[in-house]
């Protein structure tokens, strides 16, 4: 019989408390009292450094999160054992554990590495016949080795001999892959139905075992194991390829439909023009999408086949693009630019006397600020909020009265020749040369 003490008397170090009662002797200890659990289970309930003493056996059945500073606050009593002691680790991620131990554990102590692929819930259910073990050689005499591989074989469950290495690369695409999922499908309402199939069912079972555990288990399984961001990130990449495999090539058969930033007489409308005619591209279709956002939302949802929108003026970055770039994954098919002039308008039956406001998007006040400071400093600059921050969308409005009179509006020339406006000034841009550069996006 192994004298064993516990530290950490959790769900899980109860379950193996009990798991190894029945043919050793076992303490444990924790700074919340368990010690009624502990009585039930036949484990004895200690302080800390009788436990440390007393052991020739000591498990670590702690957070991970936790574990360095638990670890060292124990080893000036480690230290001070004259008898030789085993430490045997029981945490699911393996690699970072075996470097705390291999900085700090003192010579008097060996180390096992082990993970028991099993918790509370399973072996609830099935006791642990059956269930697996991992154990890694590294630091731990044959003898105490092949002692534990025997009595963890006893007990009927498979063993797994291999490095930490190895365990958390596995873990990482098998554990921590389905821990992450059923995470995943919990946070997305996953919820049971009237017409569930029998695999459906199973889907809510396993979903709820694997949520049942703490957010700080579940946390350290994905921080710790240092292969686990990589499976993360490969499980997004393939979420993003069926996602797209399942929107059509085209929308439509006999022609491309190309969302655009802005609306019809705007200046992402003249590019994208310019752009087909260079390229000698007929049979296509715009959609009028007035955002950044818009345009890349729908690209996202399979509703356009490309989209446009402007990245860059010679004054400066548009920033609605660039934070509506931030939250979307394209692939960028072409760059061109345009010389953009700008030209305030008002409303045909009013004059320039009338006007007390005018309306744009701010990346045109940028363009135009030195003209509107010196010429038109009396003006209220006023941003639209929604689709209104596209002068487009502001000069269809002031067009319809549904704007007051009083406001007039930045925009291209073309703008005043479909809305039937009237131009009160041309040329408002700074620089000479105000070029605007525009982006052709694909899924």
């Amino acid at each position: 019989m192994k004298k064993i003490f516990i530290v950490g008397f959790g769900r899980f170090g109860q379950v193996f408390g009990n798991f190894l009662g029945d043919n050793h002797e076992v303490m444990a200890y924790d700074p919340e009292d368990f010690s009624s659990q502990a009585a039930s289970l036949g484990v004895k309930w200690v302080g800390l450094e009788e436990g440390i003493n007393s052991a020739d056996t000591i498990i670590y059945a702690v957070p991970i999160s936790a574990f360095k500073e638990i670890f060292l606050s124990h080893l000036p009593i480690l230290k001070a054992k004259n008898e030789k002691t085993l430490v045997m680790d029981v945490q699911s991620v393996k690699v970072t554990p075996k470097q705390i131990y291999d900085e700090y554990l003192p010579e008097n102590c060996d180390l096992l590495l082990t993970h028991p692929m099993f918790g509370p819930d399973s072996v609830k259910e099935h006791g642990v016949e059956g269930l697996r073990i991992m154990m890694d050689h590294h630091r731990c005499p044959d003898t105490l080795y092949d002692f534990w591989k025997d009595y963890f074989i006893s007990k009927k469950l498979h063993v797994s001999e291999l490095t930490s290495e190895e365990h958390d690369l596995m873990a990482a695409r098998s554990q921590g892959l389905a821990f992450f999922l059923a995470r995943v499908l919990e946070d997305f309402k996953f919820q049971p139905t009237e017409i569930d199939t029998l695999w459906v069912e199973k889907l809510h079972e396993i979903t709820d075992a694997l949520t049942n555990d703490s957010w700080q288990l579940f946390s350290d399984l994905q921080s710790y194991n240092p292969y686990t961001k990589d499976m993360r990130v490969a499980l997004g990449e393939s979420l993003h390829k069926i996602f797209n495999k399942l929107l059509p090539e085209r929308i439509k058969e006999d022609r491309m439909v190309i969302g655009i930033q802005g609306g019809k007489g705007s200046f992402n409308e003249e590019a994208i023009r310019k752009y087909a005619q260079e390229t000698n591209s007929e049979n296509f279709e715009l959609m009028y999408l007035h955002t950044a956002e818009n345009v890349l939302n729908a690209l996202y949802h399979g509703d356009i086949d490309l989209g446009q929108f402007a990245v860059h003026n010679s004054a400066g970055g548009m920033k609605d693009s660039i934070k509506a770039a931030a939250r979307y994954r394209f692939e960028v098919l072409h760059e061109h630019s345009i010389e953009v002039c700008h030209v305030m308008m008002c409303h045909p039956e009013a004059n320039a006397e009338d006007v007390t406001t005018v309306m744009t998007h701010p990346q045109i006040f940028v363009q135009c600020k030195n003209h509107l400071q010196r010429q038109y400093p009396h003006l209220e600059q006023r941003i639209g909020e929604g689709e209104l921050i596209n002068p487009e969308k502001v000069a269809e409005e002031l067009a319809n009265s549904q704007l007051p009179k009083s406001t007039a509006v930045i925009g291209s020339r073309s703008l005043a020749e479909i809305h039937g406006l009237n131009i009160m000034a041309e040329n408002l841009q700074d620089l000479e040369k105000n070029l605007t550069s525009f982006l052709i996006v694909q899924r």
